[in-house]
C-alpha cells in the first residue's frame, strides 16, 4: 500500500491540504501519515491532542482510511528529511498559504537542500483548493531537455489510477521562435514512455519567460486539475519561484502543482 506524508501546523491551510490528501489517498487506495513537529517541550501534549482529535474526525466519516500519527520535537525541515530519507512516501502533501507562505515553504537555503537531496513527489496545495478526481492534467516540460523515461514512471501510474488526459505543456522563447518538430520530438517521447493508455496532446505557448508562458497557459485553461513540474537541479526552484513568478502566484491559486523529480 502507498503512503502519503501530510506535514501539519494545525493552520487552516495545513487542514485543507490535509483534506485534499485524504481524498486523493482514498482515490488510490493509500494509507496517510500526519507529521507535526514541534520545537518546545511544552507544546508535546496540546499537539498530541490536536493530531488525535483530527484523526478521530476523519475516522468517523472514513472508517476504512488507515492514518498515522507522528509527533516530532526538532526542526521542520530536519525531521521532514531524515523521514523521507528512512521510508518510501508515494507523496508528501503540503498545503500552500499564498506568496508568503509559499516562499517561506519553499524558498529558503535550507528547504531548497532538502529538495535537492530527496526524490519524493511533493503536491502542493493552494489555500482554497477541494480536491476532485484528475479530469485534466498539465505536465510542463522543457522540449529541449533529455529526460530519462523512469521520471514518468510515477506520473503515469497516476494518470492510469484516475484515467485522465494528459496536456504537455512547453514554453516556447519569443525571441527565438522554432520550429514545432522539436516540440512533437519530444511529445513523441514522452507518449512511447507513458503508452497508448493514455490521452497526451501538446500544447505550446510562445512568450518571453517560462514563468509568463505557464502563468498564460493556466489563467486561460481553468479545467486543469493538476499542474506537474520536473525538478532537475536547484537552479530549477530559483529561477521559477524566485523570480517574479513567486509573486504572480494568484494565478495558479487554485491549481495544485506536483513537482516530480529527475532519475
Amino acid at each position: 500500500m502507498q503512503e502519503i506524508l501530510v506535514p501539519t501546523d494545525f493552520s487552516d491551510n495545513a487542514l485543507n491540504a490535509l483534506q485534499y490528501a485524504v481524498a486523493f489517498a482514498q482515490k488510490l487506495e493509500a494509507s496517510i501519515t500526519i507529521l507535526h513537529v514541534y520545537q518546545q517541550k511544552e507544546d508535546q501534549a496540546e499537539a498530541q491532542e490536536k493530531l488525535q482529535a483530527i484523526k478521530n474526525n476523519l475516522l468517523a466519516d472514513m472508517q476504512k482510511l488507515s492514518i498515522q500519527l507522528h509527533l516530532v520535537e526538532g526542526t521542520f525541515l530536519k525531521v521532514l528529511q531524515v523521514m523521507l530519507e528512512t521510508k518510501k512516501y508515494a507523496y508528501v502533501i503540503i498545503g500552500m498559504k499564498g506568496k508568503t507562505a509559499f516562499e517561506q515553504v519553499f524558498i529558503g537555503s535550507n528547504t531548497l537542500n532538502v529538495l535537492d537531496n530527496v526524490q519524493t513527489p511533493v503536491i502542493v496545495v493552494p489555500k482554497d483548493a477541494i480536491f476532485r478526481p484528475f479530469r485534466k492534467v498539465s505536465l510542463a516540460i522543457d522540449t529541449h531537455n533529455t529526460y530519462h523515461f523512469t521520471t514518468f514512471e510515477g506520473l503515469k501510474k497516476l494518470l492510469l489510477a484516475f484515467n485522465t488526459n494528459l496536456m504537455i505543456v512547453t514554453v516556447r522563447m519569443r525571441e527565438s521562435v522554432e520550429s514545432t518538430e522539436i516540440d512533437k520530438l519530444q511529445m513523441t517521447k514522452v507518449k512511447k514512455w507513458l503508452g497508448n493508455e493514455l490521452n497526451v496532446s501538446l500544447k505550446a505557448v510562445v512568450a518571453d519567460l517560462v514563468s509568463e508562458g505557464l502563468l498564460y497557459y493556466l489563467a486561460q485553461k481553468s479545467d486543469n486539475d493538476l499542474l506537474v513540474m520536473v525538478a532537475r537541479k536547484r537552479n530549477f526552484f530559483e529561477k521559477i519561484f524566485r523570480t517574479s513568478f513567486s509573486q504572480q502566484m494568484a494565478f495558479i491559486a487554485e491549481v495544485p502543482i506536483l513537482i516530480i523529480y529527475e532519475e
